[in-house]
């Protein structure tokens, strides 16, 4: 959560999304088929700067959004032991220059060969779609995990200081400092 209102301080708005794991948590067991460690879930959140949130920028504001989809960074190992048929389409996979995110490159090395882009596709339920959409892929055509939205309600909440009326976008005290900046 604190991550997330610096970014709506920053940016005028920030993301976090409120996920299930179920390979995290305490160990309850092993499951007689496969012989795997069982576990029982956790909550897992994370946040998102804009710039790594995909979303309608033509409606007249944020709440009428249906969906979204978020840019994040994983390691490409942990993603081939959980889809291990896409195993080669993984390893294959290595990240784009990215100019936008160029700029943290002195801070944390977003550029390593481990860390690949990953997408996720989340649509509310609605009249045309009433079960929503997930979708988790990679390369933007390697579907790793797709299927009805997992929950209620779309799981990606939008943080921002303020409003920028009659638009999807949000609006920070930063923002006033921008002419004083240039």
């Amino acid at each position: 959560m604190k991550q997330t209102i610096e970014y709506g301080l920053l940016y005028g708005e920030g993301f976090i999304t409120v996920d299930w794991d179920a390979t995290q948590g305490d160990a309850y067991g092993i499951d007689p088929e496969t012989g795997i460690e069982q576990k029982a879930g956790d909550i897992e959140y994370n946040a998102y700067e804009p710039i790594d949130v995909i979303r309608a920028v033509n409606v007249n504001g944020s709440q009428y959004n249906q969906w979204y989809i978020i840019r994040r960074y994983e390691n490409k190992f942990d993603l081939i032991a959980k889809y291990p048929e896409h195993a080669d389409d993984i390893l294959a996979t290595n990240n784009k220059y990215d100019p936008l995110k160029q700029f943290k490159s002195s801070l944390v090395d977003l550029w390593s060969d481990e860390q690949i882009e990953v997408y996720e596709f989340h649509h509310a339920r609605t009249d045309a779609l009433p079960e929503g959409r997930y979708a988790k892929f990679i390369n933007g055509c390697v579907v790793l995990l797709e299927g009805p939205l997992p929950y209620r309600n779309l799981n990606v909440y939008r943080l921002c200081p303020g409003e920028l009326s009659g638009t999807p976008f949000g609006y920070s005290p930063a923002n006033d400092l921008m002419p004083i900046q240039e």
